[in-house]
């Protein structure tokens, strides 16, 4: 209920005639990947059109709730799947590169939203060309 209160039109509860009920999370099933979302399946952005008289706005007002998809997405070298949210290794390493990245935006479907955050991953720079661009950078800043 406390976070219904976020919303005038919900402060009290939910209103007649309005849903109030929130998507799962999913762990997506990657071999020796964690990665996991949560899709809002749900806005309350057309009760509140409905409820202010804006129906005949309704197609020019952005609703940023509906299908933004968020959630992240890590993967190491030497790191293996326990389960759908446990990577391990299967032996001690003195070193390990591990990718991690976080990602909202409103896709079509999940499947979009996982190729875009798998492609950040792939496209992320060694450690070693990060921590030079990272020292380059304050250097200059």
């Amino acid at each position: 209920m406390e976070e219904l209160a976020s919303t005038w039109l919900y402060r009290t509860g939910v209103p007649d005639g309005a849903e109030a009920w929130e998507s799962a999370d999913v762990f997506l099933k990657k071999k020796d990947v964690i990665a996991w979302y949560h899709r809002n399946a749900y806005s309350s952005v057309p009760v509140h059109i409905k409820k202010q008289g804006m129906e005949d706005y309704a197609n020019q007002i952005i609703d940023p709730l509906k299908d933004n998809t968020f959630g992240g997405y890590i993967k190491a070298s030497g790191l293996v799947s326990l389960s759908d949210s446990v990577l391990h290794t299967k032996r001690p390493l003195k070193n390990i590169d591990i990718r991690i990245a976080g990602y909202t935006r409103q896709t079509p479907d999940p499947a979009t939203w996982e190729k875009e955050i798998a492609g950040w991953i792939a496209q992320s720079p060694s450690p070693k060309k990060a921590y030079e661009q990272t020292a380059r950078w304050w250097t200059n800043f």
